[in-house]
């Protein structure tokens, strides 16, 4: 997945499919109530079987749209697969990453809101549901930034946190572990290396499950030496 440019200089989403050895482009469709004019962009996807597959990213603002996350559900037969496609206003910055535990069963993570905290959404029984990522503390900002789901029951989505009124906005590694039906949100520590004056910065950037009991991250860290 991904985008392109058309003959009229419209950016649009863009999903090649492979069915029979052959890849297909397919151009990601808007919802009706939005023009062609709309830019839009896939950046993942998920597919738990052979005829079934999501892929997420956004859209920009137009004149009279606003910006939004997108999500395009593909089933059936993959020579004739036609994008269905959702609107999720919750993520205006797009949505990042998405995990399908199975067939009907997937999560899709953002920045949230202005950056005020991340967002899941989760399809379940057919509906997607938006909420926002629990955090440790009401003084958070939190940005998700990608998930693993290795079961429709179990999901792990990493990114990170930060206080809002830190104003050198030093980020800790944040952990959203879904299970028995909650999310539940979690710090990481960083090493501990790091000495007095020093403060550590540390991110999540990608994840991977190999069973509901384990997972592992991975990321960045650095130090910055303080006045102390």
């Amino acid at each position: 997945v991904g985008s392109y440019t058309d003959a009229k200089g419209y950016v649009q989403g863009l999903i090649e499919t492979l069915p029979g050895g052959k890849w297909k482009a397919i151009q990601a469709p808007l919802p009706v109530n939005m023009s062609r004019s709309q830019p839009a962009r896939l950046v993942a996807v998920s597919c738990p079987s052979a005829t079934y597959c999501v892929a997420v990213g956004g859209f920009l603002p137009s004149p009279k749209e606003a910006a939004g996350g997108l999500i395009e559900t593909l089933s059936g037969d993959a020579a004739t697969w036609k994008p269905k496609p959702y609107v999720a206003p919750e993520a205006p910055d797009g949505l990042r990453a998405v995990a399908c535990g199975a067939v009907g069963a997937c999560v899709a993570v953002s920045q949230g809101n202005n950056g005020g905290g991340g967002i899941i959404e989760r399809l379940s029984n057919g509906t997607w549901k938006a909420t926002p990522a629990p955090l440790p503390s009401e003084d958070a900002q939190a940005e998700l930034d990608t998930v693993a789901c290795p079961s429709s029951h179990s999901c792990t989505a990493v990114g990170d946190f930060f206080l809002k009124n830190d104003n050198d906005r030093v980020p800790t590694g944040l952990n959203e572990t879904f299970s028995d039906g909650n999310w539940k949100p979690s710090l990481t520590s960083s090493f501990d290396a790091a000495g007095p004056g020093i403060q550590i910065s540390l991110k999540w950037t990608s994840v991977a499950c190999a069973s509901t009991s384990l997972c592992v991250a991975a990321g960045w860290e650095s130090g910055n030496f303080g006045p102390n």
